[in-house]
């Protein structure tokens, strides 16, 4: 019985950190956001167009719009 309290203390403790993670995620879309407008233009800066290529940045606005906002 005492294996139950602590696996569900493990699952809350688990909810936690990934509503932090979102929490981290929706602050982060809008910066990336911006990044990503100045690279589809052409005008992103030498180090956003560097993390485009290697898959960061890219593509931001377009994901941000499709999804629906995650609440539990």
């Amino acid at each position: 019985m005492h294996d139950l309290y602590y696996l569900l203390r493990q699952k809350e403790m688990d909810l936690e950190r990934v509503r932090k993670e979102i929490a981290a995620l929706r602050f982060v879309i809008p910066l990336l956001d911006k990044d990503a407008d100045g690279i589809e233009t052409g005008q992103g800066s030498q180090a956003s167009a560097s993390q485009s290529r290697h898959g960061g940045g890219g593509g931001v606005k377009s994901w941000a719009a499709e999804r629906e906002p995650f609440s539990i």
